[in-house]
């Protein structure tokens, strides 16, 4: 494995893209899940259930916004209904993508459908919020999971936060890995004077705190636990891919252990930071240390993404070897 690949895959979220392909995966690629795959896998899982939780809050505002007449309701994709319809609560929402895909406020490609079931507004004090999916597809990937969203009020800042909880997320149909999750997202921009959110999605931004967690279900891959920075939370916008901001802990449920020239590397944690926003691509830097053989070795691997995950011509990386034990 050359150093490149083992860096490429220490930067993407997980640091562990690499699997070991036996002589018979060799021989049947199709069935084998590339180290591409792993990656997309990896970054896919949060990136699709975040989107589910923004499009949870846009969709909800349609509602709102149509039954009071502020706003028509659209005809295009997504088309938004909702029962009862005479302002009584609970809510049932059905949000159709249709067949053929259509790219959603939340910057991603859906096409099936997604439920809702609301107990109250979703700017609304103890709302609880459940979505799910039917035949519902995230960049042709199918997505099945339990979501529930909580809204928890305003806190000392008037800031409505809200507790997200996911159990059992499956993405594609290879699912390599189980997704949950347990955050608290806090809404620091996009609430009108009015107390509801803005009719300018690309204006709500949340700040998020917590874990994110996957389970290997391949045990040449290691599953991971993301602990996000309480000093340093994730900030991320409507119809932005990743964070802009934001610093997350890394541990894998498994030492990780490869061969290099002829030296063991060893390796377990990292620390991930993003660091903005140019274009369509979101700039990130993970830091890695990791023994060496005898030597404790720093890398640092800065790296872009978008859409497809990360940009391998991107990647730069940066050596501090401490040879003190050669």
């Amino acid at each position: 494995m050359n150093k490149k690949i083992l860096l490429l895959a220490t930067a993407t979220l997980l640091l562990v893209a690499c699997e070991k392909e036996s002589k018979e995966a060799e021989n049947n690629k199709s069935e084998a899940l590339t180290q591409t795959d792993v990656v997309n896998f990896y970054l896919s899982s949060p990136v699709a259930l975040n989107g589910t939780f923004l499009e949870t809050g846009s969709s909800m505002m349609r509602m709102n916004e149509a039954s009071t007449g502020t706003r028509a309701n659209s005809t295009s994709y997504p088309i938004v209904t909702w029962s009862p319809t005479d302002g009584t609560w609970p809510v049932d929402l059905m949000v159709d993508y249709g067949n053929e895909g259509v790219i959603a406020s939340d910057g991603l490609k859906h096409s099936g459908k997604m439920s809702i079931h609301a107990t109250g507004l979703f700017e609304k004090e103890g709302s609880i919020i459940t979505p799910n999916f039917t035949n519902f597809y995230v960049y042709g990937n199918v997505l099945t999971a339990t979501q529930i969203i909580e809204n928890k009020g305003k806190n000392e800042a008037g800031n409505l936060v809200f507790d997200v909880k996911v159990e059992n997320g499956l993405l594609g149909t290879q699912n390599p890995f189980i997704y949950s999750e347990q955050t608290q997202r806090e809404l620091v921009n996009g609430l009108g004077e009015n107390g509801y959110l803005s009719p300018e999605v690309t204006t709500h931004t949340y700040q998020i705190t917590g874990w994110m967690k996957t389970e290997s279900r391949i045990d040449s891959i290691a599953g991971y636990t993301i602990t996000i920075d309480d000093q340093i939370p994730m900030r991320i916008s409507v119809g932005d891919l990743y964070p802009q901001a934001g610093r997350v802990h890394i541990k894998f449920d498994q030492d990780l252990s490869y061969s290099f020239n002829g030296l063991e590397i060893n390796y377990n944690s990292a620390i991930l930071d993003f660091k903005g926003k140019e274009g369509d691509k979101y700039a990130a830097t993970a830091n890695i240390e990791f023994q060496f053989g005898p030597s404790t070795q720093s890398a640092e691997v800065s790296f872009q993404l978008d859409q497809n995950g990360i940009i391998p011509e991107s990647i730069t990386t940066n050596f501090e070897l401490n040879t003190s034990g050669l």
